[in-house]
């Protein structure tokens, strides 16, 4: 069934319809982000050369041709934080002080 829905969601995205059901299945709930998300996805297919597999072989060439008009505008993600390396340190010390001051008050009230 995974496999027949992310057929489905590969149709949708390039068809650009309005609705894309990534929620139908697992599999295209876990690879919503790749698919229909901010990246870049490479989607890899294999063929048989045997007669007896001609069937899956043209179905499999059709999904890829879906699969190929499928455009998703990956962009980078720029986003700049500002983190002071003597402001961690210090709350760092700050959070192990506590941690040692309670675990010092517990020794000494055992005794």
């Amino acid at each position: 069934k995974s496999l027949l829905v992310f057929g489905n969601v590969v149709s949708a995205l390039a068809a650009k319809r309005a609705h894309v059901p990534f929620r139908e299945s697992k599999l295209t709930r876990i690879l919503d982000g790749s698919v229909g998300g901010n990246c870049r996805t490479a989607l890899l297919v294999c063929l048989s050369p045997a007669a007896e597999s001609a069937t899956e072989t043209t179905s499999t060439l059709e999904f890829a041709s879906r699969a190929m008009r499928v455009e998703v505008d990956a962009r980078v993600n720029h986003q700049v934080v500002d983190v002071s390396g003597s402001a961690s340190l210090s709350d760092l010390w700050g959070n192990l002080g506590d941690v040692v001051t309670a675990s010092l008050r517990e020794e000494l009230a055992a005794l």
